[in-house]
């Protein structure tokens, strides 16, 4: 089990007016903790990872969450298959983004 805290900071300088017209911003801070679990079955031959976090980023007034499960096979010492999925959120003063990323892995060492 993985717990932590991580504090962003972003400072830009751009142009202004072109910043102004994709509404970027000049600085940022987010706060974020996240939680990872993982856990290994069968003499290593099946695992899982569970993770999730939540963070703030405190100029927008912007709330984050995400999450993610993936699951591992393990074919031998030399060779492993993993499925992941992952899923993020942000929410802003009436607007809300969200992020899905899924993959599938074969691992082989040569």
């Amino acid at each position: 089990m993985v717990l932590s805290f991580r504090h962003y900071e972003l400072y830009g300088r751009t142009d202004p007016d072109f910043e102004s017209r994709i509404a970027l911003l000049d600085r940022s801070r987010i706060d974020v903790a996240t939680l990872v679990v993982r856990n290994a079955l069968a003499d290593g031959r099946f695992g899982f990872e569970a993770r999730g976090g939540l963070g703030y980023e405190s100029t927008r007034r912007n709330l984050l969450s995400q999450g993610g499960l993936a699951l591992y096979v393990a074919g031998g010492a030399a060779s492993r298959a993993t499925i992941s999925y992952d899923m993020a959120q942000e929410t802003t003063t009436g607007l809300a983004g969200r992020r899905h990323t899924a993959w599938v892995a074969y691992h082989v060492d040569i």
